[in-house]
């Protein structure tokens, strides 16, 4: 599955149903049809948005068709699912036409949809989401003077930055987190400018004004850094040891799969990010109160085979944690807060863990995630990471 399979599900379905399929009446499909499209259209503009505002970033018209018609898809897929399922559970429960059997099939259909479809719509949904368009520019929240640039992946995508200059030699890749787009890390893109950077901050795939609605969780996602990485060092001329890599969140888990990939950042630091997305995977399904807690773990299986089945690969063998160990010789800082609800901070710690040296660890006693930027000694841990680069565990609670 892909993000052109769910644009053309629905049509194919719609063309199967008019020349090929004859069990109903044509009309009725098709207004059953356009009633499902119009209320797709509907929920899409909504979700799209609620995202933006709750982003801060602008929504638009065409994403909010362009998500509606992505639910149509999926909502396709299930009725063929939902077809299929009833046609075989009339052939192969072996009871006569009876009330009871009525009775027995239906049960068992909403017990397998349950149980197939409600993991699908999770992982689906999880994978390819709606996006916000950047609200606001660097000019407009700083006053500082930036470049609208863009760079094109190995694999096509258009990724859009900007490009803000300082008076340095000194250059930060910066990495946002899931669902954010970059304007909401002006303040952060405004921090490292404080410190004497030229900052690249650009919008991941599937995200904010770029290429694309899927996402991988960091795992291509790190194409679109590496893109990043060559822009700096071919077009802008810095040099490799002058770029330093800052990831939070899923931006960290991909910059550390970027590095993994080109070894091109002279120190890292990885803010609030996670280790195992099979454990991120299970904190998820354990907030879900649809779900009982004995089914949580094959629903967990469930949803991501679906997510396999989309990206054509297994997140959980792609987790940073596997391959943070590869990045020895370059130094990197984890920070994470101790009150961080949606990734906790022992996350930061297993990374800690696996990661070569040189490697630092500060565990910051601040609550939300990425509170950690919001700590009054945030400047000063960052500072004395970029001036020695040494090995040294801190642990601060």
């Amino acid at each position: 599955m892909s993000e052109i399979f769910f644009q053309y599900v629905p049509l194919v379905w719609l063309l199967l149903n008019i020349f090929v399929i004859k069990e109903r009446p044509i009309k009725k499909f098709l207004v059953r049809w356009l009633v499902i499209v119009l209320i797709c259209f509907e929920i899409g503009m909504i979700l799209v948005y609620q995202n933006g505002h709750m982003m801060g970033g602008r929504w638009s018209w065409c994403e909010g068709f362009y998500y509606g018609w992505f639910l149509v898809g999926l909502i396709t897929v299930i009725q063929i699912f939902k077809k299929g399922l009833l046609w075989s559970l009339n052939k192969l429960v072996p009871l006569s036409k009876s009330l009871i059997r009525i009775v027995y099939v239906r049960i068992l259909y909403y017990a397998v949809l349950f149980v197939f479809i409600v993991p699908f719509f999770l992982a689906m949904t999880s994978v390819h989401r709606c996006k916000a368009s950047n609200a606001l520019n660097p000019r407009e929240a700083l006053g500082l003077e930036y470049e609208d640039v863009s760079w094109k992946t190995s694999d096509g995508l258009n990724i859009k930055g900007w490009f803000i200059p300082a008076s340095s030699d000194n250059a930060v890749l910066i990495a946002h987190g899931l669902g954010a787009n970059k304007s909401n890390f002006i303040g952060t893109a405004a921090f490292w400018h404080h410190l004497g950077f030229n900052v690249l901050i650009f919008d991941f795939r599937g995200h904010g004004d770029s290429d694309g609605h899927t996402v991988s969780f960091g795992y291509r996602e790190r194409l679109d850094i590496v893109g990043g990485w060559k822009y700096l060092t071919q077009i802008k001329k810095f040099r490799a040891d002058k770029i330093v890599g800052y990831g939070v969140s899923f931006g960290g888990a991909a910059m550390i799969h970027a590095d993994n990939q080109i070894h091109g950042f002279h120190q890292l630091i990885i803010d609030s990010s996670f280790a195992s997305l099979d454990t991120m995977a299970q904190h998820i399904i354990d907030e879900e109160p649809i779900v009982p807690y004995f089914f949580r773990q094959p629903f967990k299986e469930i949803a991501l085979f679906f997510v396999r089945l989309d990206l054509g690969f297994d997140i959980r063998e792609k987790s940073p944690e596997n391959v943070v160990s590869n990045l020895t010789g370059t130094p990197i800082l984890f920070i994470h807060g101790k009150g961080d609800p949606l990734i906790q901070w022992t996350q930061s710690e297993r990374l800690f863990d696996r990661a070569g040296e040189p490697k630092q660890i500060i565990i910051l006693n601040t609550q939300g995630h990425f509170g950690t930027f919001n700590d009054p000694n945030y400047q000063k841990i960052i500072t004395s990471f970029l001036e020695s680069g040494e090995k040294n565990k801190i642990i601060s609670l």
